[in-house]
This record gives structure tokens, C-alpha cells and sequence, in this order.
């Protein structure tokens, strides 16, 4: 007896100092397993990622996995060429019915290289610190029975070096890549875990050491419109004999309400050899929260057993705003942006309202939107061309470059482009090609939406020759494109 529990003990010890790290099906909700060059790569100044997953909970004794991060930017100015980023994160991991416990904790420090508006790369380095026990009181060996049954508690197990496992160090390196606009971001990379190969065993055998696991990852996030956006994601893992490759995605719907931003998300992933996983999820506001269910379709199923799998996510971010209502008026406001460059709790001033208002919340939201704005933004220059000048000049980079920094630390702020000069169609002609060149500029190399500008012309004899910029005003914020006035003098304006 005792040699048939102590095999079982000693064999179950070696499959998992062999097998995989513990593994989430949402994985993208565990980032710093994946690539610690993800950490502090977020939109927002900070995010807090938990996980919980019950594996096999209905065939023999479950795996109970739980994991929490804390992650964010170290350094938060994105106008910097390099940005830091720095998480910190706890994993437990329980099997044979809790007897078999292990604990980690993990620190991860990544550096982002700014190489456009739109273009980042990563580095990042993780170091663990984990610890396996083994409870003897949850389990008997033969040298524990007596006339009255396993005496656990008050007799040896016998097995004293199955007791005595050390402490273990591991580090971990990754690369990637980041590609994004307002409407479509994407990324991937590569990392490898455990390349010191620290030893993990109960046993003094030096041989049992924790193979070097490898990740490729992908990740896309794209807006249809909005309400609707597409999120999938791609991983592949390998460590030592086992590997596999994960794919889906999710489709997310939008019916935020005005006051907080609510997304439902469906969809599933397929896990290769090994489950498919309807995933489901919902953000209200800051915080997320996922669910998933594992339906295999491994071999497992011909045991006549089919294991279940649950796994549950959650995601906190900060807070983007927060309205006060008390009364019909509004007594504070305070509007944080996140994404691109934080503004540090911008506070807009205590607005007391001493009479009823009696119009729509929504207007009043849209001016403290726009005053907001002219705060943030601050002044935006005018561009001076030259007589007949049609293509922006290079001595313009630096001066479109900062006002590109503006327009992109104002996300959600819209500007009005106007030219200044016709008293002919030749000349309003030119006026309209001014105006498109420089938006083209904004669009086209330095990667802003071309939803946020408004086109305009006019006539103004004092401002000869220029492009003005301004913040849009209420009254002009359903305004957009206009067609070129007389296009076929374009022709002659290029041969110029």
C-alpha cells in the first residue's frame, strides 16, 4: 500500500515538473504569462488582471489555478522616445485535492521604443520566485496503518525528503510589436520563460529541472463602428514535449447609455487536440468580467468521463469619468483621459447651477466636453505657404509633428481646418487643395483619425495664404468633408 501511494505521490510530482506551466483559456487576460514585454503596453495609465480556473473538476481530483496582476507605466509621458512599464503578479496553483500546492510570484519590467505616431517595439524581463508543498496530512502511506485505520496526524509518513523542496528563481525574456490607429490596433511577439532552467523537485535528483516554455502571441483589436469591434487573439506554447497553438476571437457590442460605457462580448476559441471555449464577457464601465467554459474534444471523451473546465476573468481599469446628478443640475464633473498621453485629472471647476435646468443632460455634457477640450488642446498654430504653394513643405514636419501631438493628447476633441484665401476659382480651388494636403499629412504620417477633423474654407484676405486651426465649435460638430470646388483646375495646380 504504501508503495502504490508513495508511486502515485513521486509520479504525479515528475508529470508536473515536467508538464506545462499552469495555463489559462483566456490567456489574453493573463498578459505577463504570455510576454512580460506586455507589460505597462495598455492604453490606460494602469490595469489589474485576475483569473480563476477549475480544470477537470469532474473527473478525479481538480486543478485550481488563481492568478492576480497588477500592471502599468512606471513613466507615463508617450511623447517620450521610451516609455517603462513594470507589473506585479501572484499565481496559486492546487492539485491532488489541495495536498499538492504551488505559489509564485513574479515581477516584470519592459521598455517601449516610440518609432512613430503609430509604431511601438518592446522589451521586456520577468523574474519568479515560486515554491511547491506537499500537505502529508491530506495524504497516508502504509507506515501510518494501524488496528484502527491511517493514523496520519500522529504516525511518520516515512518519506522525509518528499518534504523538503527548495525555494526555485526563474527569468524570462520577450520582444514585440505594436501597430495602432484610433480604429484598428495589433500586436505580437515572442518570449521564453525558465531559460536559467531552475530545478523544481521533491527528490534530490538534479535532473528535474523546469523546462524552457515558449510563446509566439497576436492580438488584434479593431472598431467596425461604434458599436461594433472585433477582438482576436493567437497564442502558441511549447515546453518540452507538449505544445499547442490557440485561436479565436469575440465580438464586442457597444450600447453605453451616456453615463458609462457598457460592451458585451461573445465569442469562442479553439485550443489545439483539446477544447473549444465559448467565451462571453461584460464591461460596465472600469471593470470587465469574462467567463469561459472548456467543451473537450481530446481523446479524453472516449473514457466515457467528460472533464469540465470553468474559468473566470476579471479586468479593472481606471475610471474614465464620473457624473454627479443631484436635483436636475450638475454639482462636479471630473473627466480623465485615458489612452495615448494621460492628462493628469484634468478637474474642470465646480459648475452651481442656481436656477432649474431644464435642458437635456446631453447638451450640457457636450459644453463641458468642449470646454474641456479648449483646455487640453491649448493653442493650435496657423501654417503660412508660400504664393501658389500647394504641397506642404519639409520645413512643415516639425510644426505638423507637434500639432499631431496636440490633436492625439485630445482624443475625442474635434478640429475644424480652414482656408483662408479665394477671390477666383483658381484661388478657392487652392484654398480647398491647402486644406486636404494638410489633413492628408495628419491622416496619412502621423496616424490620426480623419474623423476628427472638420473641412472648411472661407474667405479672409487677412489671413492670405494660410491654413487656420481651431477647436470645432457645438454648432459644428456634425460637419466633415467637402467636395473640391472645381476639381478640374486641379490639374493645372499640380503642374504649377
Amino acid at each position: 500500500m504504501r508503495k502504490f501511494q508513495l508511486a502515485v505521490v513521486v509520479l504525479a510530482t515528475t508529470l508536473m515538473s515536467y508538464a506545462q506551466d499552469p495555463h489559462y483559456s483566456q490567456f489574453f487576460a493573463a498578459p505577463h504569462l504570455m510576454n512580460p514585454a506586455n507589460s505597462g503596453s495598455w492604453d490606460d495609465r494602469w490595469q489589474f488582471f485576475s483569473n480563476y480556473r477549475q480544470q477537470w473538476a469532474n473527473a478525479g481530483t481538480p486543478f485550481n489555478t488563481f492568478h492576480a496582476l497588477f500592471d502599468g507605466r512606471i513613466t507615463n509621458d508617450l511623447n517620450k522616445p521610451i516609455v517603462i512599464g513594470g507589473g506585479l503578479g501572484v499565481l496559486s496553483d492546487q492539485s491532488l485535492s489541495g495536498a499538492l500546492k504551488s505559489n509564485y510570484l513574479s515581477g516584470s519590467l519592459a521598455f517601449h521604443l516610440k518609432l512613430s505616431a503609430s509604431k511601438r517595439v518592446g522589451l521586456g524581463f520577468i523574474g519568479t520566485s515560486g515554491r511547491r508543498n506537499l500537505d502529508f496530512s491530506q495524504l497516508t502511506f502504509g507506515q501510518q496503518f494501524t488496528s484502527g485505520g491511517f493514523d496520519p496526524r500522529g504516525l511518520p509518513s516515512g518519506e522525509p525528503a518528499l518534504a523538503n523542496m527548495k525555494p526555485f528563481f526563474s527569468l524570462g525574456v520577450g520582444g514585440r510589436y505594436e501597430y495602432k490607429k484610433e480604429n484598428l490596433k495589433f500586436d505580437f511577439g515572442a518570449a521564453t520563460y525558465h531559460i536559467n532552467r531552475p530545478k523544481q523537485t521533491f527528490l534530490s535528483d538534479p535532473n528535474q529541472i523546469i523546462p524552457i516554455r515558449y510563446v509566439g502571441q497576436f492580438n488584434l483589436d479593431y472598431k467596425i463602428n461604434s458599436q461594433l469591434s472585433v477582438v482576436s487573439n493567437i497564442c502558441y506554447q511549447s515546453q518540452a514535449l507538449q505544445s499547442y497553438f490557440s485561436v479565436g476571437g469575440a465580438l464586442g457590442y457597444d450600447f453605453s447609455d451616456g453615463t458609462n460605457s457598457k460592451v458585451l462580448y461573445l465569442g469562442s476559441w479553439y485550443r489545439e487536440s483539446d477544447a473549444i471555449y465559448p467565451y462571453a464577457a461584460l464591461r460596465i464601465g472600469n471593470i470587465q468580467v469574462g467567463l469561459s467554459y472548456d467543451a473537450t474534444v481530446s481523446k479524453q471523451n472516449a473514457s466515457g468521463v467528460n472533464p469540465q473546465s470553468l474559468e473566470l476573468s476579471l479586468i479593472v481599469r481606471p475610471k474614465i469619468k464620473k457624473v454627479n446628478r443631484k436635483n436636475n443640475s450638475i454639482d462636479s464633473i471630473l473627466l480623465v483621459y485615458p489612452s495615448k498621453r494621460f492628462i493628469p485629472k484634468l478637474e474642470l471647476e465646480r459648475i452651481r447651477l442656481n436656477r432649474i435646468i431644464d435642458v437635456r443632460n446631453d447638451f450640457i455634457l457636450t459644453y463641458l466636453s468642449l470646454y474641456a477640450c479648449k483646455v487640453s488642446l491649448g493653442f493650435l498654430p496657423s501654417i503660412q505657404f508660400l504664393n501658389n504653394l500647394l504641397d506642404t513643405e519639409k520645413s512643415f514636419d516639425p510644426l505638423l509633428a507637434s500639432l499631431a501631438s496636440q490633436i492625439r493628447n485630445s482624443p475625442g476633441c474635434r478640429i475644424v481646418v480652414i482656408g483662408s484665401t479665394f477671390s477666383n476659382k483658381y484661388e478657392k480651388q487652392l484654398s480647398w487643395d491647402r486644406v486636404a494636403s494638410i489633413i492628408n499629412y495628419l491622416v496619412e504620417k502621423e496616424g490620426i483619425s480623419k474623423d476628427r477633423f472638420i473641412f472648411k474654407y472661407e474667405s479672409n484676405e487677412s489671413k492670405k495664404d494660410a491654413v487656420i486651426l481651431r477647436l470645432a465649435e457645438e454648432s459644428e460638430l456634425d460637419a466633415g468633408y467637402i467636395n473640391p470646388p472645381h476639381p478640374y483646375l486641379r490639374i493645372k495646380l499640380k503642374s504649377k
